[in-house]
């Protein structure tokens, strides 16, 4: 007589100073991060491409957002201040501790196009999968 055998095969996405101590600890394993390639501040983890999965890059991201109507150059007052901040050693180290990597817009334009490509991304996939 056989017996069926149950693998129980939990999968997440973490942050970094939630997955770390666990990792460290011997309690999780991690496969690789979310994006293509791999990241600076884990060196030793393989990005997508190396796992098998060469078209998937996912990145997690913040972005700063005004009132429909703002002077464009309030707009830049606040890019330029906001890229100028976050160039900045300390706030990068800071940032390194919580697992997130510092990537800058060359400017709003920029990010207004990013945006666009980020939501077609997601309408893309959610019709491929018939979401």
């Amino acid at each position: 007589m056989s017996y069926p055998i149950a693998v129980l095969l939990k999968v997440t996405f973490g942050t970094w100073p939630s997955v770390l101590p666990q990792a460290k600890g011997g309690r999780l394993r991690v496969l690789a991060v979310s994006t293509r390639e791999r990241s600076p501040l884990v060196p030793d983890v393989a990005g997508m491409r190396e796992a098998g999965l060469p078209d998937y890059d996912l990145e997690f991201w913040y972005g700063m957002f005004v009132s429909v109507g703002t002077p464009a150059a309030i707009v830049r007052k606040i890019h330029e201040a906001t890229t100028t901040a976050m160039k900045q050693p300390s706030v990068k180290a800071i940032l390194a501790r919580e697992g997130t990597e510092v990537s800058l817009s060359r400017s709003p334009e920029d990010f207004q196009k990013f945006l666009v490509d980020v939501g077609r991304f997601w309408v893309d996939l959610g019709r491929s999968a018939k979401v």
